[in-house]
């Protein structure tokens, strides 16, 4: 709870509290410092200031940034989003929303095992034909080892009785049909273990690690060891040891074989060097995995040539879930576990497993979800190829698109969560709320994507992309670039988060408490102390109007204290303070500047069940014209109902201070009670808590400008300093419920 706040220094005005024709939220004053305006801006100005910062950061590069609100299904902000830009991996999330649309959940790509041949004892003759049907998941990924799935196929055949095969092992990869290297990418991909060559039957990534060490002594040769060894890599050691620390290693791999010649130097004092590659001809090196683990098993292969027969004994061996799939797809942006979903893709869809047949499943799922597929520029599932393209704007549809699919949690979830999981896993590491994003990185040459969600405080999510292409600066600044625009949105789409927890908290105090009087009386009294500031709150961060946060608990204007407090009075869990402020503030809860309760009495009173003006002897009325045609004008917005007539009864200025004065005599209470103005287009100029106690005189207790805080002091006070030319008070009462 708040023991002391620091006054807020803010310039003291000969009004009460300035309450001009226009709103009480939205004039603009030196009371609202410069700092405090650069906060609250709206997200067309944030993204123009992402740009000019982006020019600065980058020059030459090009932005594109398109964000859509998944509730409204509207764009929201597109700087060049309809232009084409190089995904990278971003890509990856539509082959991954493509695959959860279309596959079962518990679809599992599977390795068929037949034999094919006669068993005699022991003995079985023929051929072990495996099929593969596209699981990249023959590895350690959710295993203890690479080989576990091999051994464990060699454990089945040997469970048969089967201790010798006479015959071989064979391959049927016409799953997948077309080159196993994707169009579109460059050479030296395919010397990087992002870059295997893609087949229907992979191990271990279609990759090895190989690590090296330095030797005993100078001049020796240095140490090397293959993981998962299984005979498939043959290594050309022309690497010396030396005097030193400086690993000098090059190396170099056939193109056609899996085959790596090492050569320089490494230094006595070196650490262990590794490094993961690529295999040629992966089918080979699947059939190398599986005679390793014959052979660990005492399954001995004696190879012979038997022409093949129909099957005596077939099994499937699957290792994880497509969803596990499009988790590793998004989360870790594995290139040849998006290119086997590819193929996967079209193969299930269209019996065309190729990756044109996959790009042709995604297109048919982009009209399927009426999006447009001359909106995205296909080569490739990973995203690795530079020829890729797509527009900002159809990317953040799609991702809008899937949020609202029946599988949309397992889509949304799939995607990287910041100090979690995946890419992002590694960045965006001082988010203040990592749970309210989920993203998708991608990088190749001068190119920066990070697409995704952001969840706001206000129930919206927003579905984003963004993208850098063209820059020349370091891949580490565009990646900085990148990450700050988020993280800038992050903060700009949750402002009002700091505001909700510390509301949450306050309710939780008084939990407890049932009567309203009485927490309206304790939650008022909880904010005493907190800063003046006026207009602290609009339709939050997205709005073109009053872009300033939807709730705002570190300052106050008269108004805005009054509906903080009742919203904490009345919400009856502290899930639902944040839709009984709204409601409170707005007609029906519609979060908009039309909808806003301008005008005190005609709107704010008539339209809140939770208020009512109150009668008190000797009172009277007026009637007033609120020109509600000219204050929505000057906003360029239409009032197309005639001006209303309000009727307003108060208690005249000679009253007010007698009751004022007086003693109080009835049951506790806290009423409500505004300052009469005498402009002839308001009702009243300041309004705050009126608290009753028996025997005390009345309290006032509101956000006061004149004293830059919230303060309790006596009416009569109040009155007395600042009540001159007001003709009186209204007096309104709060519902219990």
């Amino acid at each position: 709870m708040r023991k002391e706040i620091k006054k807020m220094k803010v310039k003291k005005y000969s009004s009460i509290c300035v309450v001009w024709v226009i709103l009480l939220f939205s004039v603009n004053l030196s009371a609202f410092s410069t700092k405090e305006a650069s906060r609250w801006i709206d997200l067309d100005s944030l993204v123009a200031e992402f740009v000019e910062y982006a020019d600065s950061v980058q020059p030459g590069a090009r932005l594109g940034i398109s964000i859509r609100s998944v509730q409204k299904d509207s764009l929201l902000i597109s700087e060049r989003g309809d232009e084409w830009f190089v995904p990278a991996s971003t890509l990856k999330t539509l082959v991954t929303a493509a695959s959860i649309d279309a596959f079962p959940l518990d679809f599992e790509p599977a390795t068929i095992v037949a034999l094919e041949g006669d068993k005699k004892g022991s003995a079985f003759y023929g051929n072990v034909r495996f099929y593969g049907r596209g699981d990249p998941n023959i590895s350690g990924r959710y295993f203890s080892d690479a080989l576990d799935i091999p051994r464990s196929i060699v454990d089945s055949i040997k469970a048969l009785g089967i201790d010798t095969i006479y015959g071989d092992l064979l391959a049927d990869t016409s799953y997948y049909q077309g080159p196993r290297r994707p169009k579109g990418w460059e050479k030296r991909f395919y010397n990087a273990w992002y870059g295997a060559d893609i087949a229907a039957l992979s191990f271990n990534d279609n990759c090895y690690r190989i690590t090296i060490e330095p030797g005993e002594k100078n001049k020796d040769s240095v140490l090397y060891s293959i993981s998962p060894d299984v005979g498939f890599v043959r290594v050309i050691n022309n690497v010396k040891t030396v005097p030193g620390r400086r690993n000098r290693i090059k190396y170099h791999l056939e193109p056609h074989h899996t085959e790596i010649t090492l050569s320089g130097t490494l230094g006595v004092n070196a650490r262990k060097y590794s490094m993961v590659l690529p295999v040629r001809k992966p089918v080979l090196y699947f059939l190398a995995a599986m005679r390793t683990a014959a052979q660990e098993r005492n399954l001995y292969i004696e190879k012979a040539h038997i022409a093949s027969s129909s099957p005596v004994w077939s099994m499937e061996f699957p290792t994880a879930p497509v969803l596990s799939i499009i988790d590793e797809v998004n989360q870790r942006s594995q290139n040849m576990h998006a290119e086997m979903l590819l193929r996967n893709l079209g193969a299930f869809v269209l019996k065309d497993g190729t990756s044109d047949g996959g790009i042709l499943a995604e297109k048919i799922f982009l009209k399927n979800q009426d999006l447009s597929e001359k909106d995205f520029y296909l080569v490739d599932g990973s995203g690795l190829s530079p020829h890729n393209r797509i527009k900002p704007d159809a990317l953040s549809h799609l991702l809008a698109k899937m949020a609202r699919h029946p599988q949309k949690d397992l889509y949304i979830n799939s995607l990287a969560a910041p100090r979690v999981s995946g890419a992002t896993g590694r960045r965006l590491e001082n988010l203040e709320e990592p749970h309210k994003t989920k993203t998708k990185t991608g990088f190749i040459n001068n190119v920066q994507g990070l697409v995704g969600y952001i969840i706001t405080t206000r129930g919206d999510t927003l579905a984003v992309a963004t993208h850098l292409n063209g820059y020349k600066k370091s891949d580490a600044a565009a990646r900085d670039l990148m990450d700050t625009i988020w993280s800038r949105l992050m903060r700009h789409q949750n402002i009002e988060s700091k505001s909700l927890l510390q509301a949450k908290k306050l309710h939780k105090s008084y939990e407890k408490v049932d009567d309203v009087n009485q927490r309206l009386k304790l939650f008022s009294q909880e904010l005493e102390g907190v800063p003046y500031l006026l207009g602290p709150t609009g339709e939050g961060m997205n709005a073109k109007l009053e872009s300033k946060p939807l709730m705002n608990m570190d300052y106050f204007d008269c108004v805005t204290y009054m509906e903080h407090v009742m919203a904490l009075a009345y919400a009856p869990t502290r899930a639902s303070i944040f839709d009984f402020l709204q409601n409170i503030r707005y007609a029906n809860g519609q979060i908009s500047f039309s909808y806003r309760k301008h005008y005190f009495v005609e709107d704010w009173i008539a339209k809140n069940p939770l208020v009512k003006l109150r009668s008190f002897p000797n009172d009277t009325v007026i009637y007033r014209i609120m020109d509600k045609k000219k204050f929505f004008a000057a906003k360029n917005l239409l009032w197309n109902k005639p001006n209303p007539k309000t009727k307003i009864p108060y208690l005249p200025r000679t009253e007010a201070l007698k009751f004022a004065e007086s003693v109080w005599q009835d049951n506790e209470e806290v009423l409500g009670v505004g300052i009469m103005s005498t402009a002839p287009n308001i009702c009243v100029n300041h309004v705050g808590f009126l608290i009753l106690e028996p025997g005390k005189v009345p309290h006032f207790r509101h956000a006061s400008q004149a004293k830059g805080m919230v303060v309790t002091q006596t009416l009569s006070s109040y009155i007395n300093k600042r009540f001159l030319k007001s003709p009186g008070l209204l007096l309104f009462e709060f519902a219990n419920p």
